[in-house]
């Protein structure tokens, strides 16, 4: 009796194959069809822990430079520790999540937006800055990085996140 339980045909019957395959399916399905809200909670539980190494995952291919020249700066402390979503705007290829932090007591929104890439949600770092700097962006970012790079040279290790919030208004 034994040996039978535990033949192929045994596992079928009792149902474990079947689930087993049904397990399979469900977790490529729901790897699948992750939405950008999810992303973007997990992008938040990164941000939290200060370990934004771990999320580098959810950006999407056009992004990784910018994330890695942010990370690279070492800012990740200065990220805000409380990002809410608030609603979101969704699409077939892209979707925007308003969201709201708390920055030194004054409230502000801001609007994030997730594109579809390998059929998965991810961050799109550079469609999130056009959406709330306009069209010359890049030149924005370009020229905030310069002043915080000269910042940093001048203070050093004076240079706090305050200061560096500073120069991205």
């Amino acid at each position: 009796m034994a040996a039978r339980n535990s033949s192929p045909m045994g596992w079928f019957r009792r149902g474990v194959i079947p689930a087993f395959l049904f397990s399979c399916a469900m977790a490529a399905s729901a790897q699948a069809q992750e939405s950008a809200h999810q992303i973007f909670d997990l992008i938040n539980d990164c941000a939290k822990a200060k370990a934004i190494d771990d999320c580098r995952q959810y950006v999407t291919a056009d992004s990784v430079a910018l994330y890695d020249r942010f990370n690279k700066y070492g800012l990740s402390s200065c990220l805000p520790d409380d990002v809410t979503f608030v609603s979101e705007e969704k699409g077939k290829e892209q979707t925007t999540i308003r969201a709201r932090t708390d920055v030194n007591g004054q409230l502000k929104y801001m609007r994030l937006v997730f594109s579809r890439e390998e059929d998965q949600w991810k961050f799109d770092i550079p469609a999130s800055l056009k959406r709330g700097m306009g069209e010359k962006w890049e030149q924005k970012v370009a020229m905030t990085e310069a002043l915080y790079l000269a910042m940093q040279q001048q203070m050093g290790g004076k240079l706090d996140c305050n200061t560096a919030r500073s120069l991205a208004k």
